[in-house]
Order: C-alpha cells, then structure tokens, then sequence
C-alpha cells in the first residue's frame, strides 16, 4: 500500500514524457539529496537576480528611463530562462546516472 496513487494529469503528463518527477522509488536517496539540492540553488540564484532586478527597475522608474526598464525585465526574464533550463539539465544528469 505504499504507492502513492497519481492524478490523471500526472499520468498523462508521463506518459507523455514531460513530467518533471519520475518515479520517486526508482531514485536512491542520494539522488533524491541532490535533486533537492539543485532546486535549492536555484531557487536561490533566480531570487537573487530577481532582487538586483527589482531594485535597478526601481532606480530606473525614479529617473524616468521607462525604456531601460523594460531591458532589465526582458534580461531578467532570459536569465531566469536559463537558469530554468540548467537546472533541468543537471536534474537530467542526476537522474540518468545508476546509484
């Protein structure tokens, strides 16, 4: 009785290879440590970028540079972007190694 019953979105989603979690009883701890680990790290560099971000906006409000505001959100949001995708990498990589 240990299983944990999916939803249907959940099942479709893996069934169609795009679920983010695959099954948690395939994974050693070890593995489980650095998924969350991973996670961790960038939540915290996206928080961070996102604080730089905010207060560059702030300063560029205060002297009316509404065009250079709008480059630091669309930088923020291709940084955050990347983060995103390293980080499903390294997730990749944890996960595809045995152990």
């Amino acid at each position: 009785m240990g299983k944990k019953v999916k939803s249907a979105y959940e099942s479709a989603l893996e069934r169609l290879g795009l679920s983010d979690t695959p099954k948690s009883d395939t994974l050693t701890e070890k593995q489980k440590e650095r998924l969350a680990e991973i996670d961790r790290v960038y939540e915290a560099k996206a928080a961070e970028r996102k604080i730089l971000a905010e207060s560059e906006i702030a300063k560029l409000a205060g002297q009316g540079k509404f065009e250079e505001m709008n480059v630091v959100k669309d930088k923020l949001v291709q940084t955050l972007g990347k983060f995103e995708e390293e980080k499903k990498r390294e997730k990749k990589e944890v996960r595809s190694k045995k152990g």
